[in-house]
């Protein structure tokens, strides 16, 4: 955290002063990750918009990793957001499964399809982008950890988009193989002459 006034006293001085000219405020978000503080892996300094005139924001319309859209100027905020994530790998997980089924569903929604490529090298270049572009090697084990996880959301997002329509394939094709024996044991209860000459007629269709 930067030396000087504490971000809720910062807060505070802009609310008072109250400058028309900016609409928002972005804060550079510090990460608390495993008992330590993360200061690469690219999530350190993200700047995210967390102080703004409420008619000059909205949320971008997404199921996951919302970003707020400003119509206006955004200011920056001299103090770090102290952001207390993930205290064991067990809360991790859990978010983990929880962002992936929406970053999922949200690529279904888009109109995406899964193919091998996005299952071998979108993850691959998500864990050299964290661990080697943005110096992850720097934090550490925590570091090291953390890119292979950004990695497995990458591919976990993939398979399950590829999981869904593979599902609803499956799922079309069981009921089409249920309609189909249905229709076949009426036409044998029906129709016993045309089942004993290995044929089914139109009508019992």
């Amino acid at each position: 955290m930067k030396k000087g006034i504490s971000l809720s006293k910062e807060i505070r001085a802009i609310v008072r002063t109250d400058d028309k000219s900016i609409d928002a405020y972005s804060v550079a978000r510090r990460a608390y990750f495993l008992g330590k503080w993360i200061k690469h892996c690219g999530w350190y300094p993200v700047r995210v918009v967390r102080l703004l005139r409420r008619s000059s924001g909205r949320f971008g319309e997404r199921l996951v990793h919302e970003r707020v859209i400003v119509a206006g100027t955004v200011g920056q905020l001299k103090n770090d957001l102290l952001h207390y994530t993930d205290p064991d790998l067990q809360q991790y997980f859990r978010k983990l499964n929880q962002d992936s089924s929406l970053a999922a569903e949200q690529l279904r929604l888009e109109g995406k399809r899964c193919s091998a490529y996005d299952l071998l090298i979108p993850p691959a270049f998500e864990f050299l982008k964290t661990y080697i572009l943005t110096s992850g090697f720097l934090d550490g084990m925590r570091g090291f950890i953390l890119s292979v996880l950004s990695s497995f959301y990458v591919l976990a997002k993939y398979a399950k988009l590829w999981d869904y329509r593979d599902n609803q394939w499956r799922r079309i094709s069981h009921e089409r193989f249920i309609h189909m024996n249905v229709r076949h044991a009426r036409c044998i209860m029906e129709c016993p002459g045309h089942f004993r000459r290995g044929s089914l007629d139109r009508s019992c269709e």
